[in-house]
Order: C-alpha cells, then structure tokens, then sequence
C-alpha cells in the first residue's frame, strides 16, 4: 500500500463549512477543529443552530452565507 504524501493530506483551495450545532454525524466540535487542521487555503466557517440536513433547515441563511463565500473566494483570485 502507497502512503499518502504529507502535502496531499491539506485542502490548499478555499473552503467553507456550514458548521451546525446540533449535527450528531458531524459533530460540530470534531469538525470543526478538522477542518481548521487540514484547510491551509483558507477557511470560512459558518455556525447554524440546525442539525445535520442545516442547508434544508436553514435554507435561506444557508444560501446566503455560501454565496456571499463564493463571490468573496471569487473576487481574491
């Protein structure tokens, strides 16, 4: 079996996470504190009050919180 290059292990693209409080799958603590470990190309990090479907909870704010990421990420490159 081939090991992983350590550089491969990190997320150098910009990434977002809709990070629910009440998600019992991904817990928000773990995944958090993951994501902060392995996205070196910056991270945007959103909390919800919802549980783990939060885009199907919450779908307004969501939206609006990824969009505005996405033009963000898009106006800096």
């Amino acid at each position: 079996m081939t090991e992983i290059p350590e550089e491969n292990l990190f997320i150098k693209k910009p990434a977002f996470i809709a990070a629910a409080m009440k998600d019992h799958v991904g817990v928000h603590q773990y995944t958090v504190s993951q994501m902060e470990k392995y996205a070196k190309g910056g991270l945007k990090i959103v909390e919800f009050q919802g549980g783990h479907w939060v885009q199907l909870e919450e779908p307004e704010r969501f939206n609006r919180e990824l969009e505005s990421w996405v033009c963000d990420v898009l106006e800096q490159s």
